[in-house]
């Protein structure tokens, strides 16, 4: 599940506190809390919805929740929609703490933020029909893939602008869509697991002491811990669904763990760190490297990450700088070389433009010389724009002769003459003539010209 947005009653404070907690009881969800303030929230699998579920029983846009002082209501946007396993109908309801509310194959249920939550039983649905298809779909479902977690950050980051002004008051409010096929072992069967059994299970496979068996708030069972890689993980998963194990699966494997965080850091616009990890690091471990040109805006994302990705222990963000601090880097190489008198550093963008003039060769050696040790330190992150670094182009006129008199002038090898104050090209004027040389004055400045042999 995600929530991307959501619609204040107007009169009442982006940051208000928090009043109920939410939270998802099956389905490809399972395990998911949030905390839910004043104001209006579409429930769907479209991602124009406030809540996202990733779950094929459910419509585009499903069910309106309403938070205000009075308490929790509901509507529906389509059907069904059960209410403690009864259908709802079209009629506006102020939801009991903690009924259950049924869509598809998501049961979930709100309470007050600080409330002690009962033991939730979950109602028994006879059929589910998927509405992406209008045929009974298969329960548990999720509809989340690495490549599809990828394509909605990239949407989220080109059509959502305001999700930044979102965590800046809601930081809570966590784009969990990338959670969704995590909770889930890809199917809801109707019977419960013996614990023992599913012990046995993860012994028999060789997850002792990584995976651990634990009890949700609904009595079911869940599986929490790490594996080594995504071969792992599904193995695991075919195995539960092989022995029909109805269990809540929450487990990462590095490869996962760094695609749920690189995915959030893209959806909320930053673009140019990168997050990594394997199995030579602490379990639940993430490195992250690169640099940010938004340090606030950085700095609200790590807490997403830190703060709402549950398999995550640690992150090292050691290598991530600001922009400003690599501009500054480059700088010491260039004063370092000697060329601070040539070249100038600005940024554009999520680039470093290197502006100036070099002239002799040893200027050029020095600068690549400076780019290799850039590119050393920083694996050109950012890009250097070293196009915009111009080579002094050597002024050449191609002099046959030079005639000195009452009318002096010189004749070009193509057998024009020029004199006193003609133009030859590229906004060079001549001002003098001389038998060994030439006055030229260009934008307001004189040079002199020598020709060559």
């Amino acid at each position: 599940m995600a929530i991307f947005g959501k619609r204040i009653k107007k009169g009442q404070a982006s940051d208000q506190a928090a009043l109920f907690t939410l939270k998802m009881f099956s389905g490809p969800s399972m395990g998911a809390e949030i905390s839910l303030g004043p104001g209006e929230y579409i429930v769907g699998k479209d991602i124009s919805s406030d809540l996202i579920l990733n779950d094929r029983s459910v419509a585009p846009k499903h069910l309106m929740i309403r938070v205000d002082d009075d308490g929790v209501h509901v509507k529906a946007l389509a059907h069904p929609v059960y209410i403690a396993g009864k259908e709802m109908g079209e009629r506006e309801r102020l939801l009991e703490s903690f009924q259950v509310v049924t869509l598809g194959t998501t049961h979930f249920a709100l309470g007050g933020a600080s409330a002690t939550w009962p033991v939730i039983g979950l109602p028994t649905i006879r059929e589910v029909v998927s509405m992406s298809t209008g045929a009974p779909g298969k329960q548990g479902e999720a509809a989340g893939s690495g490549a599809g977690l990828q394509e909605v950050a990239r949407r989220l980051s080109h059509q959502y602008p305001w999700l930044k002004w979102l965590l800046a008051g809601w930081v809570g409010l966590l784009v969990m869509v990338l959670l969704a096929t995590l909770g889930s072992s890809g199917g809801v069967p109707v019977k419960r697991v013996d614990r023992a059994a599913l012990e046995s299970l993860v012994s028999e496979m060789g997850f002792s002491g990584r995976l651990q068996v634990k009890t949700a708030d609904d009595g079911r069972l869940t599986l929490n811990g790490y594996v080594d890689n995504d071969a792992q993980k599904r193995r695991l998963e075919a195995a539960l669904k092989a022995r029909n194990m109805d269990v809540g699966l929450m487990v990462w494997s590095p490869a996962t763990l760094a695609e749920t965080a690189q995915s959030i850091l893209q959806a909320v616009g930053v673009q140019h760190v990168k997050v990594w990890s394997d199995k030579s690091l602490v379990r639940g471990e993430l490195v992250m490297s690169g640099y940010v040109s938004d340090d606030d805006n950085w700095k609200k994302a790590l807490k997403i990450c830190r703060g709402d990705i549950p398999g995550i222990v640690a992150i090292d963000e050691r290598a991530v700088d600001p922009i400003e601090t690599r501009a500054q880097a480059l700088k010491k190489l260039i004063v370092g070389s000697g060329l601070q008198e040539k070249l100038k550093v600005s940024t554009n963008g999520g680039n470093l433009v290197v502006r100036g003039v070099l002239g002799s060769d040893l200027e050029k050696q020095q600068w690549r010389q400076l780019v290799r040790r850039y590119r050393q330190l920083y694996l050109d992150e950012p890009e250097l724009v070293e196009t915009q670094v111009t080579k002094k182009k050597k002024l050449y006129i191609p002099i046959r002769s030079i005639s000195i008199g009452d009318l002096s002038y010189i004749v070009t090898r193509d057998g024009r003459k020029y004199m006193v104050g003609s133009y030859l090209g590229e906004g060079y004027v001549i001002k003098e003539i001389h038998a060994d040389r030439l006055v030229l004055e260009r934008k307001n400045k004189t040079i002199e010209y020598i020709p060559e042999d």
